[in-house]
């Protein structure tokens, strides 16, 4: 659990992450999560000296009395266990939903792309957010600076290995939607390759990891709240 006790601190100074509907904030030993429209928020608590992990909610009544109730706990050892038991599932799942990718079907299908829209590296996020009320938030303006059309699809293959590149599909002219997301690596035989997934396929995937991961949870670990959680 070394890496969750030692917090990185956020860019900016910031103690949080404004998305929109949801709100994370960054304290010592827990990760906050509340919602904007909701009267009670969720915490995960490392538990650096019980070495127990636990998620608890937290509810304000109108009255404005205050309730907590553990939903979830683990302990460390056991933590250790479930994510070395489901890490080959994930690693399959996240390699099946790649696709090889090649200019001609792009042209084919109509799809294009745009790089720089996703920061690649953790320090590349402190380009395309602004601070708001201590909580990090994404600047529009920014990511639309940062964005490159290439002037032909070939020139992916130029990109640094590892680089992403967001796939637009152009079938419809009006109303142009963004469809996955790509990369370039290099083989060990020196050969430049794109390969992408398709969001719908990675959603459904990331849906089957969340039935695996609540199963071994249940082996590992305790639920005190049966999910879902509101």
């Amino acid at each position: 659990m070394s890496d969750l006790e030692n917090k990185q601190s956020l860019p900016h100074g910031a103690k949080g992450v404004d998305l929109g509907q949801a709100v994370f904030v960054v304290a010592r030993d827990k990760l906050v999560m509340s919602s904007k429209n909701e009267r009670h928020h969720f915490t995960l608590h490392f538990g650096t000296k019980s070495k127990i992990m636990d998620i608890h909610r937290k509810c304000t009544a109108a009255d404005g009395s205050v309730s907590y109730t553990t939903l979830f706990s683990i302990s460390h050892a056991n933590l250790k266990l479930l994510l070395q038991e489901i890490a080959l599932s994930a690693m399959n799942a996240l390699r099946g939903v790649l696709r090889p990718l090649g200019p001609g079907w792009m042209v084919r299908s109509r799809v294009g792309a745009v790089v720089g829209l996703i920061p690649v590296e953790s320090s590349d996020i402190q380009h395309v957010t602004r601070l708001r009320r201590q909580k990090l938030v994404i600047d529009q303006e920014k990511i639309i600076s940062r964005a490159k059309i290439p002037e032909f699809l070939e020139d992916l293959y130029e990109l640094p290995d590892g680089e992403t590149f967001t796939l637009i599909s152009c079938k419809n002219a009006t109303h142009q939607k963004m469809i996955g997301v790509g990369f370039k690596f290099t083989t060990p035989a020196g050969q430049p390759r794109l390969v992408w997934f398709n969001n719908r396929r990675l959603f459904d995937e990331i849906e089957r990891l969340g039935t695996l991961l609540q199963d071994k949870a249940t082996k590992y670990g305790t639920f005190h709240v049966s999910p879902p959680w509101d």
